[in-house]
């Protein structure tokens, strides 16, 4: 437990000083702060996501075939956007669990990335690996010189 005294504040004018008997951990020195973890570009940000799959279709043709797939498996979904499906569940414990699948182009491919807008994340990830299952059919391997690795 840290304590904490105030010092004689007639010795120094209009403020007092704080000291404490524990030294103060160099880990909170060394904590990274928000400027220096934000990474550059927006697709260096989805390098760490670990929800998402790869399609060889054309954006058109993975939105039928991920609608099609929800549609089977029972979830409530809609096309918010031309390239952004919202999907609405409820998870075991009948609390809702709403996520999204945007879809990004890149090269001959296309990267559908799912995440969590409300509910619980090991749920989620739970319905994701589900969704991502039924769509191992139209998935694809990211190629090993691909930033995704």
């Amino acid at each position: 437990m840290t304590t904490v005294r105030i010092l004689a504040a007639d010795r120094i004018e209009n403020s007092a000083t704080f000291s404490s008997s524990q030294p103060i951990p160099h880990a909170v020195h060394d904590m990274p702060t928000p400027e220096t973890t934000k990474e550059s570009t927006p697709m260096q940000r989805l390098v760490k996501r670990m929800t998402r799959v790869f399609t060889k279709l054309s954006p058109d043709e993975t939105i039928k075939k991920l609608t099609a797939v929800l549609e089977k498996m029972g979830y409530s979904w809609k096309t918010t956007t031309a390239r952004q499906v919202t999907i609405t569940s409820l998870d075991r414990r009948k609390n809702p669990l709403i996520f999204k699948a945007h879809l990004h182009e890149m090269d001959d491919k296309v990267l559908v990335d799912f995440r969590l807008s409300k509910g619980d994340g090991i749920e989620f990830k739970r319905h994701f690996l589900r969704i991502k299952g039924k769509l191992a059919h139209i998935t694809t391997k990211v190629p090993l010189l691909s930033p995704f690795v």
